[in-house]
C-alpha cells in the first residue's frame, strides 16, 4: 500500500528562522512518502509571510531530495485560517476529494495555525477520513524527533488550541480596517481606501452590512430572487442617500417596488459582483474577502434551496453613519 502525507505550509517552511530544516523537511529525514500533498493558504502581506512561495520552494527542495516522491500543491482557500468552522469544512472537502483506494495517509500537524492542528485531530477523531497523525518536534525538544499523535486522549489540548485560536482570531479582526458607510453623504470606505459605488449598488451593500453591523447573519435569498420586503429596503436605502437619483436601474428598481416584486436572482448576482469587484479593486484580496458579501453555500436549505448571502466583516469593525434606526 502506498503511503501519501497531507501537510499545511507554514511560515516556518521550508526553512525556519534559525536556518535549517522547517517542520516538513524534518520530517521527511525520518519518514518515506510515495506521495505529499502541500496546503498553502493566501499570503499574510501585513505579517509578511508569503504562503504561496514557502510552497513552491518547499516543494522544489522535495523534489530535488527525493526524486521518487510525487508532490503536489494545493491553495487551502478558506476565508480565514483561524475560524474552526471554516478551516475544518475546508479541511474535510479536500480530504474528501482524494482518492482512497491503496492509499494510506498521514497528516503532520506540526505546520499551520493552532486552529489547523486542532481541526487535523478533530478530523482524525471523527473517522470521517482515515488518516495517521504525526507530528515533527522541534530540535531543542528533549525527546524523540518524530512523534505520531495519540488519538482519544487530546481533548484538553484541543480545548486549550481553540482558546489559542479564538485569541488569534480577536488579534486577526483587530488589525482590520473599519468598514465606514456615511448615508448623509454617501460613501463608503474601508479604513482610508473609498469604495465607489452607484446610487442602486450603495442601497444594495448597505443592506447587507446592515444586517451584519447588527449580527444578523446571512440573508436566505430564494433560487427566484429576493422578497419584495427585501427590495423595498434596498430602495429605501438608495432613495434616503441618493433622493436625487434618477438612473435607470433606480428607476427599474421603483417599478418593481410598485409593482409589489422581489429583485430576481440573476439581477441581485449581477449587483453583488458589481459591489465585490469595486472592493476587490479598492483593497488586497484578503481584505476584500472579510467586506465582500458573499454566497454562503454551507448555509443551503435542503428543503427550498435558499443560500445565505452576507459579509464576512465582524460587526465591530463596520461603522454606519448615522445609525439606522431598526424598523
Amino acid at each position: 500500500m502506498k503511503k501519501a502525507l497531507l501537510t499545511f505550509v507554514g511560515a516556518q517552511d521550508p526553512i525556519n528562522k534559525r536556518g535549517i530544516d522547517g517542520p516538513v523537511l524534518t520530517l521527511l529525514e525520518h519518514l518515506r512518502f510515495d506521495a505529499i500533498h502541500l496546503l498553502y493558504t493566501v499570503d499574510d502581506r501585513r505579517a509578511g509571510v508569503f504562503f504561496g512561495k514557502n510552497a513552491l520552494d518547499l516543494q522544489n527542495s522535495i523534489q530535488k531530495k527525493y526524486l521518487d516522491t510525487s508532490v503536489f500543491s494545493h491553495l487551502f482557500d478558506c476565508r480565514n485560517p483561524v475560524d474552526h468552522n471554516d478551516v475544518y469544512l475546508h479541511l474535510m472537502e479536500f480530504c474528501h476529494t482524494l482518492p482512497r483506494e491503496g492509499l494510506r495517509y498521514t497528516a503532520a500537524i506540526a505546520s499551520g495555525t493552532p486552529t489547523m492542528q486542532a481541526c487535523w485531530i478533530l478530523l482524525a477523531e471523527s473517522g470521517d477520513f482515515p488518516v495517521t497523525l504525526v507530528r515533527a518536534n522541534d530540535p531543542t525538544y528533549i525527546g524523540p524527533r518524530i512523534s505520531v499523535v495519540k488519538l482519544g486522549a487530546f481533548l484538553p489540548r484541543v480545548h486549550r488550541l481553540e482558546k489559542e485560536r479564538k485569541a488569534q482570531k480577536k488579534k486577526y479582526e483587530d488589525l482590520l480596517p473599519t468598514l465606514t458607510i456615511d448615508t448623509s453623504a454617501p460613501s463608503v470606505a474601508i479604513g482610508e481606501t473609498e469604495v465607489t459605488l452607484s446610487p442602486i449598488l450603495f442601497g444594495c451593500y448597505l443592506f447587507f452590512a446592515v444586517r451584519a453591523h447588527r449580527g444578523l447573519g446571512a440573508e436566505k435569498i430564494q433560487p427566484t430572487g429576493t422578497t419584495h420586503a427585501v427590495l423595498k429596503e434596498m430602495l429605501d436605502y438608495c432613495v434616503t442617500s441618493y433622493p436625487d437619483a434618477r438612473d435607470s436601474l433606480t428607476e427599474k428598481m421603483k417599478r418593481a417596488v410598485r409593482a409589489n416584486e422581489g429583485m430576481k436572482i440573476e439581477t441581485l448576482r449581477s449587483y453583488i459582483s458589481r459591489i465585490n469587484n469595486a472592493i476587490q479593486r479598492a483593497t488586497s484580496r484578503g481584505l476584500a474577502e472579510e467586506y465582500s458579501i458573499r454566497a454562503d453555500r454551507r448555509r443551503i436549505s435542503k428543503k427550498y434551496g435558499a443560500i445565505g448571502y452576507h459579509i464576512s466583516a465582524p460587526p465591530r469593525k463596520i461603522v454606519i453613519r448615522p445609525e439606522i434606526k431598526r424598523s
